[in-house]
């Protein structure tokens, strides 16, 4: 649970590596953090290749149209978040 920890757009780039490696992380909770369309652009990206994260928090962030049809846009290919 990475909630409530002033993570960036910087930030976020560390969260989408791993995201990209790592093949058992199935629950991320990043609410209530600083993450804005560039993070969740980061996160977009890596979602299109991680194939076990099921469960993704990002409430409360500073996303805005942009970030979110990018996270929506990554749903098309990965078929593991519900």
């Amino acid at each position: 649970i990475l909630s409530d920890n002033n993570i960036n757009d910087t930030s976020a780039i560390s969260i989408s590596q791993m995201l990209i490696t790592n093949t058992t992380l199935q629950l991320l909770n990043i609410n209530n953090n600083l993450i804005g369309n560039e993070g969740a652009g980061y996160i977009a990206n890596s979602l299109h290749i991680n194939q076990s994260l099921v469960t993704l928090h990002m409430v409360n962030n500073n996303i805005g149209e942009l970030g979110m049809i990018q996270i929506a846009n990554c749903l098309a290919t990965n078929t593991t978040l519900c």
